[in-house]
This record gives structure tokens, C-alpha cells and sequence, in this order.
């Protein structure tokens, strides 16, 4: 799972890019594929601006901005 979002950071991060999409149109199952992970057993959740695991868990868990905190 690790190299998959690795591999998808690496990819649309220097271009610039937000979103599941990769440069080349490859979805999160297509990525999870390739490192023998098949669809029915991944989930993506993309988090930008912030460094630390804690600082992904506030952002998940406070959802500010978002009226309906469909992150949760």
C-alpha cells in the first residue's frame, strides 16, 4: 500500500496535480493492482497540507470546512 501511494505522490506531485487521477489517467485500483492488492479491498483518502500522521487524523477527524463531515 506504502509504494502504491508512493508511486501516485511521486507522480502527480511535482506536476502539480490533486486527486485520485494519476498523469496518466491510472485510478487507485490500477496503482493498488500493480502491487498485487485488488479493488475489493482498498480505500483512498488524500489529505494535502500537512506533514505528521497526527496532523492527518485532526484534519480526518475535524473535517473543517466541510457541513456534511463526509470525511469521518
Amino acid at each position: 500500500m506504502d509504494s502504491a501511494c508512493k508511486d501516485h505522490v511521486d507522480d502527480i506531485g511535482p506536476k502539480g496535480q490533486t486527486g485520485s487521477k494519476g498523469s496518466d489517467d491510472s485510478t487507485p485500483e490500477l496503482r493498488f493492482g500493480n502491487y498485487g492488492m485488488n479493488k475489493d479491498t482498498l480505500a483512498e483518502s488524500l489529505t494535502y497540507g500537512v506533514i505528521t500522521g497526527v496532523d492527518v487524523m485532526m484534519k480526518l477527524v475535524i473535517d473543517d470546512g466541510n457541513e456534511k463531515r463526509e470525511q469521518r
